[in-house]
């Protein structure tokens, strides 16, 4: 058998469970809507407060800057996995992209990007 038919079939199989699982809560879920389904449930508590609070910019900043961080981590990994193969080039490589990254991270905090003071 090939491998574009085992792709083929185990894609099939997937996309029965997945239809099945959605038919299967389609018709045998509960379908009543009452009040304090319809509330937001937050952690079995009363919900305190507006939903809809403004937060800070710094917030998003911190949050896009964490996934630059993981994004690095990523990159690194698999040259880290082969770093004995071809010590000298991914040495270079992995020392670019770390100088480039934390270039990045110097202008952030030039620009105040890890200020939290309100």
């Amino acid at each position: 058998m090939s491998e574009i038919a085992v792709l083929l079939i185990f894609t099939g199989i997937v996309f029965v469970f997945v239809f099945g699982m959605w038919l299967f809560t389609f018709l045998f879920g509960p379908k009543e809507r009452t009040r304090v389904k319809s509330l937001p449930f937050e952690c079995g508590m009363e919900p305190v407060g507006p939903n809809r609070t403004r937060f800070p910019v710094q917030y998003y900043l911190y949050a896009i800057l964490l996934v630059i961080f993981d994004v690095e981590v990523v990159f690194l990994f698999p040259l880290a996995l082969i770093f004995r193969e071809n010590s000298l080039l991914i040495y270079v490589a992995m020392a670019v992209f770390l100088v480039s990254a934390f270039l990045g991270y110097v202008y952030v905090y030039k620009r105040g990007g890890f200020d939290f003071e309100e």
